[in-house]
This record gives structure tokens, sequence and C-alpha cells, in this order.
């Protein structure tokens, strides 16, 4: 299960073949279905995955923008493709936020990889990350 759900995190976060980041957002137990016969995993619930903005100089964040054509627009293109820094606001669920989204209400891609080791914990453990 951890190994398909962490699958499609690489596979959202990097290898769309689009010019865009993208974080799921919402990373979690109820979040996952597995299937039969082979019982992978799959993650679902993407209605809530979002375009990663970008923190300028300044330290504000901008959204993230795509174009009719599906393509990141020409004002934020070459900045997308230069930066590293993959941030957005989002509303976390409680027990699988990062701290660092606790801390100051901005995610990465980093938050969803988080979450992730919130549900192997679960998956583990028998528990839910509410008590941890």
């Amino acid at each position: 299960v951890a190994t398909d759900v962490a699958h499609a995190l690489d596979y959202i976060h990097n290898n769309t073949g689009l010019s865009i980041n993208l974080v799921h957002n919402h990373v979690k137990s109820s979040s996952i279905v597995v299937t039969e016969p082979n019982f992978q995993a799959k993650l679902c619930q993407f209605g809530a995955a979002q375009l990663c903005g970008e923190i300028d100089e300044n330290g504000v964040v901008r959204p993230g923008e795509i174009s009719e054509e599906g393509e990141p627009s020409p004002s934020t293109s070459s900045e997308l493709a230069r930066s590293n820094s993959r941030v957005m606001q989002f509303q976390g669920v409680r027990g699988y936020m990062s701290p660092e989204f606790r801390a100051n209400g901005i995610a990465t891609q980093k938050a969803d990889v988080y979450a992730l080791g919130v549900v192997m914990l679960e998956l583990l453990s028998g528990e839910e990350p509410f008590k941890y």
C-alpha cells in the first residue's frame, strides 16, 4: 500500500508531463482505495489537488496559473521551471499536517510526503494519527 501511494505521489509531483507543480492536499488513509484482485492501492480525492504557487523575493505567495491550452501562462512558466520552492496555501487535515504547515500555513509537496509517512504510521500501528 505504501509503495503504491508513494508511486502515485511521485507521479503527481514529478511525472505528469506538464510544466506545473501539483500538491494533492488530502493524503490520508480515507483517500486510499485498495482494488482487487491484485490489492493495488490507488490514491483518490484529486478534487482537492491544486497548483503550487511560488514565493517571490518579498516572501509573497503567488498562485500558479494555467492557460486555456493547459500550459503555464507565459508570465509564470519560466519562474515555475526555475524555482524549486513548490509552495501553496491550503487547509490541512488534523493529524496529517506537516509541522511547517502548522507553523506558517504554507505547504510544499513535502507536506504530501509527510502525510504519507503519517499514513504509514497508521498502517503499522493501527492507531489514528490524532494520538501522536
